[in-house]
């Protein structure tokens, strides 16, 4: 039921998936899918990548690269930014990881956060967080679902 919903919002906001963009940073190679009806925002000066915000749903999806000059290893940035997230007040309520990926989720106040990261040993970092109201979990989980492992970027 929720899918039908879900299909007829989208259409209603005239969402098609050829509408889709993709962002790319040149800085760091970084690259993700943006869902339709998200807009573009000012990008910070630096460079490092761009937030998008919705036109029909509370919430905002970011994209952006970095080195990971805080750890001398992927599994050492991980350790570092689960730290970073836990004494931040934000709380990890899922976490998982792969080779060369990694996910922590969980809420601030009472917003839910997502966060992706994909990279490697000596190389760039390539994120994606999703921020969004809590009260809209189930519009965010299938947006989440289908754009968070379109993240790419390049290791070296």
């Amino acid at each position: 039921m929720f899918r039908l919903a879900f299909l007829l919002l989208l259409l209603m906001t005239g969402f098609s998936v050829a509408d889709d963009k993709t962002y790319f940073n040149g800085r760091f190679g970084t690259s993700a899918t943006i869902p339709a009806g998200f807009v573009r925002q000012p990008g910070p000066k630096n460079g490092d990548g761009h937030s998008f915000e919705s036109q029909w749903l509370e919430g905002r999806i970011s994209v952006y690269g970095s080195y990971g000059a805080v750890a001398d290893s992927f599994k050492g940035y991980r350790q570092y930014l689960t730290n970073l997230y836990g004494s931040d007040g934000k709380s990890i309520t899922y976490k998982t990881n792969g080779d060369n990926w990694f996910v922590l989720s969980g809420w601030s106040g009472d917003r839910i956060y997502y966060l992706r990261v994909v990279g490697c040993n000596n190389g760039p970092m390539h994120h994606m967080y999703f921020e969004y109201a809590g009260d809209q979990n189930a519009q965010w989980s299938p947006i989440i679902k289908n754009y968070s492992k379109t993240l790419t970027g390049p290791c070296q």
